[in-house]
């Protein structure tokens, strides 16, 4: 899912008035959340970096996979509702967004090994 898909079907299942540079800086915690607490310490992460993303970043694609990826309309939907104040609304999307990011996580750790910790000096 790309970061102008996911506001695009956020908009659809719940209107609002929310800029969409807002929008977008919700996005970039989720996936630095994702990527500093679930990607880098495993294998396969070398290299990777994280950059925050901006207004000119609608195309680029999200860090987590289908069919996790709904977890970021949840969380829009739900960081939404907060605005609006809409309690329920917002406690709903806010549970099924970390069942789904919980269920993501595990997926992952599942099938990336950790990273060997370096052993540390002791003079």
């Amino acid at each position: 899912m790309t970061i102008d898909d996911c506001i695009a079907e956020v908009d659809r299942v719940h209107p609002n008035t929310v800029p969409t540079d807002i929008k977008i800086g919700w996005l970039s915690r989720i996936d630095q959340y994702v990527f500093e607490e679930i990607i880098r310490g495993r294998e396969g992460s070398d290299g990777m970096t994280f950059k925050a993303y901006t207004m000119d970043d609608g195309t680029k694609t999200l860090l987590v996979p289908p069919p996790y990826d709904e977890l970021y309309v949840h969380r829009l939907d739900s960081n939404i509702s907060f605005e609006e104040r809409e309690d329920e609304r917002q406690a709903n999307a806010m549970a099924l967004y970390n069942q789904t990011m919980q269920d993501f996580a595990k997926k992952y750790v599942r099938e990336h090994r950790a990273k060997p910790h370096p052993r540390p000096k002791y003079y």
